[in-house]
């Protein structure tokens, strides 16, 4: 008998951007208006541009736009021989989708909130689905574990072979680098001694003079 599970878990929390029509919209006002207004009044308020233009700052800061999406699923699975010739599998899946979404708007954030005399909405929304599947088939038990050793074997023989090719590279690389160092070294003594030769020469020519 066989007995497995998984378990995933996903949260996704999302606060975004607030944008609306013409005149409301954020990310438009912050470059249509002048860069040296400000964004405060002196006593702490968030300064007002007049008419229809908003404060891209206090629309964004003073409405909520908020998301949230959790996932969580379930497998799990039993699997049991019948009489060496048959093999029972009973597979149970289960997820849950839960997503949230909170919009808040004061009467004081924009001038579509002072028209609505401010708004908040709060969505939730679930979806379960489980599922059950039984499956039963005819295998040779015994055979397919004895198939599956023998598979199991010529894989551990592959890697063994693996490991011994690479060993022999190795040598081999290790070999050569020795010829190599020892012939650098007879260039060098060679080099060595010609120039010790020459010198000698030099030495005898320059004192027979």
């Amino acid at each position: 008998m066989r007995v497995g599970t998984s378990f995933i878990l996903s949260n996704t929390p999302q606060r975004l951007v607030p944008e609306e029509g013409q005149g409301n919209a954020s990310i438009g006002n912050m470059f249509a208006i002048r860069p040296t207004l400000p964004v405060y009044n002196p006593y702490g308020t968030f300064y007002e541009l007049g008419g229809t233009t908003e404060n891209p700052v206090k629309f964004l800061l003073e409405r909520k736009i908020e998301n949230n999406h959790l996932y969580i699923g379930n497998n799990a699975f039993v699997e049991a021989e019948i009489l060496n010739v048959l093999l029972w599998k009973t597979t149970f899946s289960f997820s849950l989708i839960n997503f949230t979404e909170n919009y808040y708007r004061p009467i004081t954030a924009t001038i579509a909130g002072q028209q609505l005399k401010g708004q908040g909405t709060s969505r939730l929304l679930k979806d379960y689905m489980w599922n059950v599947d039984n499956t039963l088939s005819y295998v040779k038990i015994k055979e397919l574990l004895a198939q599956q050793q023998q598979d199991s074997i010529k894989i551990l023989e592959k890697d063994q072979n693996l490991q011994a090719s690479q060993l022999a590279q190795e040598q081999t690389i290790r070999q050569y680098g020795r010829a190599a160092l020892a012939l650098l070294l007879v260039v060098i003594a060679v080099i060595l001694y010609s120039y010790w030769q020459n010198r000698r020469k030099n030495l005898i020519i320059h004192l027979s003079r």
